[in-house]
């Protein structure tokens, strides 16, 4: 038995190892860390948001799609509501 993807999936797929165009270029993390990979340099993890914060951006996105979350944003939030503070980076991209 095969599996036939639905359209949802196949833009996901298409689409997910693209940069965000809505994001502005410091948030382009995939690229920042394959760009080290490719260089053979050793990335700065703290440059990357934990994954936490990537979730809570999603699903802030998707109850308001009309709006784009910025990392600092959702750091900002989740310190509000939660009391939780992520480090910010260290450098910019």
């Amino acid at each position: 038995m095969s599996y036939k993807e639905t359209e949802h999936e196949r833009k996901i797929r298409e689409y997910s190892s693209l940069p965000d165009p809505r994001r502005p270029k410091s948030e382009h993390f995939i690229e920042y860390f394959y760009e080290y990979l490719y260089t053979e340099k050793t990335p700065d993890m703290n440059m990357l948001p934990h994954s936490d914060l990537l979730y809570i951006r999603a699903a802030l996105e998707d109850r308001f799609p009309d709006r784009t979350f910025t990392m600092e944003e959702v750091r900002g939030l989740v310190d509000q509501e939660f009391g939780i503070q992520y480090p910010a980076p260290t450098q910019k991209i």
